[in-house]
């Protein structure tokens, strides 16, 4: 929330490529704002994620400013650059580190697919990256769930994030980054499956078009 001291901020962390950003990231980024009662969400496209070396990404500048149409007008969501301007490979650790540094004292909660939960004991510093949270929104993907099964799993498993994770409900919509590419290069209408301001950036600059 604008005006807002930091050590009282209840702050969303929102990574991922956006390549490109869609209508299923801003509806998960809504739900969860709005349920856990964030005073904002930052949106961080990654660098040079370790985790997509093989995957063709659009160039910095495009998916920044993809965002940047995405999420105009919006009070409670917010542009973070820092790991588009880093040459090394995008750690959450270190987006963390930043952040703790920006917002002093501030309250922070890693937005994840429900399917990705079970991973982050595999992530570098996994330990540190759970000290540093404070809550972990699980969100749950068409197709998936995060049962009372999964978080008794969790509780087993995920040592320093069992009682860090909250299951967030929001509606599903099946629209993924790679449909949208793969649509663009089919010839194939994208319009309600990404934001009207991203549709046109798009096609203006011959993104993900095989030609």
């Amino acid at each position: 929330m604008p005006g807002k001291d930091s050590a009282d901020m209840r702050i969303g962390i929102f990574g991922g490529t956006f390549n490109p950003i869609h209508t299923g990231h801003l509806i998960i980024a809504q739900e969860v704002t709005f349920q856990l009662q964030l005073d904002k969400t930052l949106f961080i496209p990654a660098g040079n994620p370790p985790h997509k070396q093989n995957e063709e990404l659009a160039a910095a500048i495009n998916r920044k400013e993809m965002v940047e149409l995405a999420i105009a007008g919006n009070k409670w969501f917010e542009l973070e650059p820092f790991e588009l301007n880093q040459s090394e490979i995008s750690y959450t650790i270190r987006t963390l580190e930043y952040l703790q540094g920006k917002y002093a004292g501030g309250a922070f909660t890693l937005i994840v697919g429900a399917d990705m939960v079970f991973d982050l004991v595999h992530w570098r510093e996994s330990l540190r990256i759970a000290e540093m949270l404070d809550h972990i929104a699980a969100v749950r993907r068409p197709g998936s769930s995060f049962s009372t099964e999964d978080m008794r799993r969790l509780a087993e498993n995920l040592h320093g994030y069992h009682n860090k994770v909250i299951a967030i409900e929001a509606p599903q919509i099946a629209v993924s980054s790679s449909m949208i590419r793969s649509r663009v290069r089919n010839h194939e209408p994208i319009h309600y499956l990404v934001p009207s301001g991203v549709e046109a950036y798009i096609r203006q600059n011959h993104l993900y078009s095989a030609e």
